[in-house]
């Protein structure tokens, strides 16, 4: 049975508020995937509701708590029991590992991302603490996780990113500063891997002969790095140097969110064109952040380049007048 199909079902049935409805469909259903992937989150349940619908289904999915229970759920008194949400991102997790083990990336990362955002569905709701360090602890589990698998797929910026909201909820887990650090690395971004490693350096986990390795690598790599950048650099004023460093920082962007492509170079071409020729460039941050998922301080480096491409222009072409007069 094709997912569209049952899906396009049980949402007609969730208009209708028709439970018993659903609880027939979903017993009738044979397709283990189906269920697993079926987004009931536009449903309110009771509790009762979802006591029905879980035994309405095959028993695996009953013990992995894989189906659909992504909708919130309270108690008598308002707070939220987040445990179907907890049984769900937690088969969706392990869903997520069988996936990267057999090396299928993409689904691996897709069930990483719906179990954090079956979580997310918490957020700011009044949980019990203890709940809620569960929820957090899963959560932290799950980014860490997405992260390794942005990593084997090069997707190193998405995956340092990953990484990082990981590290936000619990930074006790060694791999992930490891996997940060990594991604750093191959994103040029070698201070910042230092700094991962000298993390990872005092905690246990990683080994201590991968870790020595692993910053002997970075040192290497940014020394090489800067080695260059100070040859290219020419012996000339202050000012000369300072558009030397806003070039340097414009291909350091470049490279980081994979912009030397030919359509996205053509389109950085556009702009550089249009700036050159006295036209003011419309480019904003949120069109970068829209466009490239960019933080703020890359996008001020991509403006500033852009921008200083229209600056000298215009100083050119003032000269240019003066001596025509």
């Amino acid at each position: 049975m094709a997912l569209s199909a049952f899906q396009a079902r049980v949402d007609q049935l969730q208009e209708k508020g028709n439970v018993d409805g659903l609880v027939a469909a979903l017993a009738e259903c044979k397709d283990r995937d189906v269920l697993m992937q079926l987004d009931l989150s536009k449903w309110d349940f009771t509790q009762s509701d979802l006591e029905r619908i879980k035994a309405a289904l095959p028993s695996d999915l009953q013990q992995s708590g894989g189906y659909g229970g992504d909708t919130i759920v309270e108690n008598s008194d308002g707070v939220v029991d987040p445990s179907n949400l907890l049984e769900t991102a937690s088969s969706l997790k392990e869903q997520g590992n069988r996936c990267l083990q057999t090396k299928k990336l993409g689904d691996a990362a897709a069930a990483y991302e719906k179990g954090i955002e079956t979580l997310d569905k918490a957020d700011g709701r009044p949980v019990r603490k203890s709940d809620a360090e569960k929820v957090v602890k899963l959560k932290s589990v799950l980014y860490s996780n997405l992260a390794q698998c942005l990593l084997k797929q090069e997707l190193f910026r998405r995956g340092a990113d990953a990484a990082t909201k990981s590290l936000a909820l619990d930074d006790t887990n060694a791999k992930t500063w490891y996997r940060r650090a990594l991604c750093r690395d191959a994103l040029k971004m070698y201070d910042e891997a230092l700094d991962d490693v000298a993390q990872l350096e005092s905690r246990p986990g990683i080994d201590s002969d991968e870790l020595a390795r692993l910053r002997k690598g970075i040192q290497e790599r940014k020394a090489a790095r800067d080695a260059r950048l100070k040859e290219e650099a020419p012996d000339s004023d202050d000012e000369t140097l300072e558009l030397v460093k806003l070039k340097n920082r414009f291909d350091e962007v470049c490279e980081k969110y994979n912009l030397k492509d030919e359509q996205t170079a053509s389109e950085i071409a556009d702009w550089l064109t249009r700036a050159n020729s006295g036209e003011q460039t419309v480019v904003t941050l949120k069109d970068l952040q829209r466009r490239w998922d960019m933080d703020e301080e890359d996008a001020f480096a991509f403006l500033a380049w852009i921008d200083q491409a229209q600056k000298f222009k215009e100083e050119q072409a003032q000269a240019a007048q003066h001596f025509a007069k």
